[in-house]
C-alpha cells in the first residue's frame, strides 16, 4: 500500500526546488570563480587551497540535496501513477489456485515496535496461503542488557502476533467453511445466507478498526500502518459488507415450500404424462422427472 496520489502542485514544487538548487550552485560557482579563484588578493597557495576545499564542501552538500530532491520527485511520479487493484480483480485472482508464498522479514537489533508493525503489515496482506518468517540476526549471546531485551522481544513477537490473529482466524475460518459447505450442497443462497455473510464482513471491519485504534502512534511509520494498512483493509471490507446488505434489501422475499406425496412406481409414468398435459402452456424441464415453473416470471 502506498500514500494517496500526489497532486500536480506538489510535483511542480518539487521540480522548482531542483531547478533552484542547480541555479544556486551555479551562481555560487560563478561567484567563487571571480571572488576567490581569479582574485589577485587570493593569490597565496593557502588561501587558494581553502577556497577549493570550501567549493568541494558546498558542491558535496548541493549534490546530496539534489539526490534527495530527485529521489523525492521519483516517488511523487510513482505515487501519482499508482492505482490500487480493484476488489473485483483481487477476488478474481484468489478464485484460482495460488502458490504458497513465504515472506521473510530480516531483523537486526530492531526495536520491537518496528518489528511488530512489519509483521502485522505482512500478516494482514490478502493472500490465501501466506507464511511469514521472522529472521532474527541479533547476536546469540548479547553482551549488554539492552541487546538482551531486544533479542527477547524479537523472539516473543511471532507468538504475540499469532495470538492477536487467532480469534479472527478461527471465527472467519469457520464462517468460510460453513459457506463453502453450503455451496457444495447446492443450497439456495437466499437473503438469510447473504445477511450472515455480510455480518461476518461487519465483524471483520469492526475488529480491524479496533486494532487500528489500539496502535501506539509514536512516529509516522505507526500512523502509516494504522491508516494505510489496517484501516484501508477495513474500508475495503466495509465496502463489501455494504454491497451485501444492499443485495439483501433488493432481493425479493422468496418462500420455499416442500411437500412429498407417495406414488406407486407403476403409476409414476401416468402421473408425469398427466402433469405434462395439464401444464403444457408452462415452462418445464423433463430431466430426471418433471419440473414445472408455476411462477409467471
Amino acid at each position: 500500500m502506498v500514500s494517496p496520489p500526489i497532486s500536480d502542485r506538489r510535483i511542480g514544487l518539487a521540480r522548482l526546488f531542483i531547478v533552484f538548487t542547480v541555479l544556486a550552485w551555479a551562481a555560487y560557482f560563478i561567484t567563487w570563480m571571480f571572488q576567490d579563484l581569479l582574485n589577485p588578493l587570493q593569490g597565496r597557495p593557502v588561501a587558494r587551497a581553502e577556497a577549493v576545499v570550501y567549493l568541494l564542501v558546498v558542491t558535496l552538500l548541493s549534490t546530496s540535496s539534489l539526490a534527495y530532491l530527485l529521489s523525492r520527485l521519483g516517488f511523487f511520479y510513482r505515487a501519482k501513477s499508482h492505482h490500487r487493484a480493484t476488489r473485483a480483480v483481487i477476488d478474481d485472482f484468489f478464485s484460482s489456485a495460488s502458490p504458497r508464498l513465504t515472506a521473510l522479514i530480516p531483523s537486526y537489533r530492531e526495536d520491537a515496535r518496528v518489528v511488530r508493525n512489519t509483521l502485522l503489515s505482512v500478516a494482514l496482506q490478502e493472500y490465501a496461503d501466506l507464511r511469514v518468517v521472522l529472521l532474527i540476526d541479533d547476536p546469540i549471546a548479547p553482551r549488554d542488557q539492552r541487546s538482551r531485551e531486544l533479542l527477547d522481544a524479537a523472539r516473543a513477537l511471532p507468538g504475540e502476533i499469532e495470538e492477536l490473529l487467532s480469534w479472527p482466524a478461527n471465527r472467519f475460518g469457520e464462517a468460510l467453511e460453513s459457506f463453502d459447505a453450503g455451496n457444495e450442497r447446492e443450497a439456495p443462497l437466499g437473503p438469510a445466507a447473504i445477511a450472515r455473510l455480510a455480518s461476518e464482513y461487519d465483524a471483520a471491519t469492526a475488529w480491524l478498526e479496533n486494532l487500528a485504534s489500539g496502535q501506539d502512534l509514536v512516529d509516522h511509520s505507526d500512523a502509516f500502518v494504522a491508516n494505510h494498512v489496517v484501516r484501508r483493509l477495513a474500508r475495503d471490507l466495509a465496502t463489501v459488507a455494504g454491497a451485501l446488505h444492499q443485495a439483501v434489501d433488493e432481493l425479493p422475499q422468496l418462500i420455499y415450500q416442500v411437500d412429498s406425496v407417495h406414488c406407486p412406481w407403476e403409476r409414476k409414468g401416468r402421473v408425469m404424462r398427466l402433469m405434462v398435459e395439464k401444464h403444457h402452456d408452462r415452462k418445464m424441464e423433463l430431466l430426471d422427472g418433471v419440473k414445472i415453473q408455476t411462477h409467471p416470471d
